[in-house]
């Protein structure tokens, strides 16, 4: 058939004429609409320390938000800034931590909580400062919150929702009257769920959205990683009418809603990007909002205006080392695996003389392997992998384990310590993960709904710990027992399976997955919150004693999540945060 008879075909003149139309609809729409403004950043005044938590004013004229001075132990307090002036005002101060405030629906006052000696109180101030009211008191947990919103107005002002903490219950969002009252509770998580937190309400009042923290034992299909996560839900202001809304399991730092109330924007890391999203109220895939920012976190939108604000958390993950020798460790503590990312999980080879360690610098989380000083480091995967478990390496330090996570998936896989041959799969179960190597190198040990022992190639299947919650195996030296770690203690049981035995059951909580076996013992990190502090410690096996090696020089002990010690007991290894001095971040033309 000819081009021409085609094209004069009927169905095709249709199809034509159509395109034709569609194509003068959009147009005519953008020429009525004008141009659309491309987003812009707007630099806001910054005065050190760390800003969170925003909350536009009913006008979109003011931001109100929780900030504290530089270190990490100084409590937040809530401040209001005029964006048309960068003026800026201290509400609150005193040695409480003042988090998440919400301004009223006729901008007259701000609602926050605080969390003041083991209390979880929901203050309202005026916004430009005064006395302030307690309209409810609960418990607080432990740990304590960070700044995310709890607190939100009803669209007449007369009911505020807030995120109610009770002893052994999942947390819930509960309405109080605005004048102080007694709590009525909205909605009902799951038992053993972590519960449901940072309320938000529609613009039309009409809708409750929220977070829905699941752990793994709730919902095991719902995450490859076994971890704990958060989705959106939506409800009516009863609670009633539930419908999730995301299906991301994800950690999600921040929920609001557009000004219009079709969407719903989050901060959230998903297909391996930590950026804010943004989802339709009636379901759909989520949307990136090209908004920019450094894991931003903590979204709001002005109710006027066109504007989203949000937290930018230029946070760096570094390694230090210190001498464990040494008459005073903790002073000689040193930075000694840094980048432009995340350094984490490192670990020293058998020989002492090579540290491999997860590295996101590139913009993936990859296996780096580099002298034992820190120096000649080299990628030796290319994955580009959603997230990389720690690396195992193997008695001979020739090979390395590790476990690459996707979005759903989960395997086990093995490169060559040099990286001259690429990674290839471990012939273990979908699914596995926390492995480890026997000292003879002829085993390796891995979670899988519980703690198994196979040989390299599958064969040979053990199941010694049927716990799904026993978890990061590590053999004994002598290669006669498996040691792994359930809730807070650690445990052991023969490498050919037996009896249980509890070997550590420390006084404060152990650090997941900090701890490592040695033939005369057990490192590991205790992390003690009453004095916000973290220790290496060391468990004698014959003595069955144990004893504080070094208190770790860290302004935060939780950022502080493993633990390495060199072969000949000399040096330790930590990971931690480097950076954390938050910023607030001013868009424009958000739409």
């Amino acid at each position: 058939m000819s081009a021409a008879a085609f094209f004069r075909r009927p169905a095709v003149v249709l199809v034509l004429a159509l395109c034709v139309v569609g194509g003068g609809v959009s147009l005519m729409s953008r020429l009525a609409s004008g141009p659309s403004a491309e987003l812009k950043r707007v630099a806001l005044p910054h005065e050190g320390g760390a800003e969170a938590a925003p909350a536009f004013s009913p006008d979109g004229a003011q931001l109100a938000f929780s900030a504290r001075d530089a270190g990490r132990k100084a409590p937040y307090h809530i401040r209001v800034r005029t964006l048309a002036d960068g003026a800026m005002e201290q509400l609150t101060d005193g040695a409480a931590s003042d988090l998440g405030p919400a301004w009223s629906p006729d901008g007259g006052s701000i609602a926050f909580l605080r969390i003041d000696e083991g209390r979880a109180r929901y203050l309202v101030i005026p916004a430009h400062g005064g006395q302030v009211r307690q309209v409810a008191d609960f418990p607080a947990p432990d740990p304590a919150p960070g700044p995310e919103t709890a607190a939100c107005w009803t669209r007449d002002g007369q009911s505020i929702y807030v995120v109610r903490w009770a002893d052994g219950e999942p947390r819930t969002i509960a309405a109080i009257p605005a004048g102080g009252g007694a709590p009525r509770r909205i909605t009902q998580p799951p038992a053993g769920s972590k519960g449901d937190g940072s309320p938000a309400i529609s613009p039309d009042g009409s809708t409750l959205a929220f977070l829905r923290e699941t752990s793994a034992k709730d919902d095991p299909g719902g995450d490859s990683e076994g971890r704990n996560g958060s989705d959106i839900y939506l409800a009516d202001l009863s609670g009633n009418n539930l419908r999730r809304l995301t299906f991301d399991k994800a950690a999600i730092h921040g929920i609001a809603w557009s000004a219009d109330g079709k969407e719903v924007i989050y901060a959230a890391r998903r297909l391996d990007q930590e950026k804010l999203w943004r989802v339709a109220a009636g379901g759909g895939s989520p949307r990136n909002v090209l908004a920019g920012g450094r894991n931003p976190a903590y979204p709001a939108v002005a109710p006027a205006g066109h504007r989203l604000a949000f937290t930018e958390r230029p946070q760096l993950d570094t390694i230090w080392r210190a001498d464990l020798t040494a008459s005073d460790p903790a002073a000689t503590a040193r930075q000694l695996i840094h980048s432009d990312g995340r350094e984490e999980r490192p670990s020293w080879s058998p020989d002492g003389k090579r540290i491999a360690n997860i590295s996101s610098q590139t913009g993936y989380d990859e296996v780096w392997v580099g002298d034992a000083d820190g120096a000649h480091r080299m990628p030796i995967t290319h994955l580009k992998p959603w997230r990389l478990g720690p690396p195992r390496w193997s008695p001979d330090g020739r090979t390395i384990l590790f476990v690459v996570r996707g979005n759903g998936t989960m395997e086990v896989d093995r490169v060559a310590s040099d990286g001259r041959t690429p990674p290839a799969r471990v012939a273990l179960p979908d699914g596995s993960h926390e492995v480890c190597w026997s000292h003879d190198g002829q085993w390796v040990y891995f979670q899988a709904m519980g703690l198994w022992k196979a040989r390299l190639n599958g064969q040979q299947a053990q199941k010694l710990v049927p716990s799904w919650e026993a978890g990061e195996p590590e053999e004994s030296a002598d290669g006669k027992a498996l040691y792994f770690r359930r809730e807070r203690s650690i445990w052991r049981v023969p490498a050919g399976g037996g009896a249980e035995e509890e070997v550590i059951h420390p006084e404060h909580d152990t650090r997941w997955p900090a701890y490592q076996a040695t033939a005369a013992g057990l490192y590991y990190l205790e992390l003690d919150r009453e004095e916000r502090a973290v220790a290496a410690r060391f468990y004698d096996l014959r003595s069955k004693k144990s004893r504080e090696l070094l208190q770790l020089p860290v302004t935060d002990p939780s950022d502080v999540s493993a633990l390495a010690v060199s072969p000949d007991g000399k040096y330790v290894l930590y990971p931690t945060v480097d950076r954390d001095a938050t910023t607030l971040v001013l868009t424009e033309n958000f739409r």
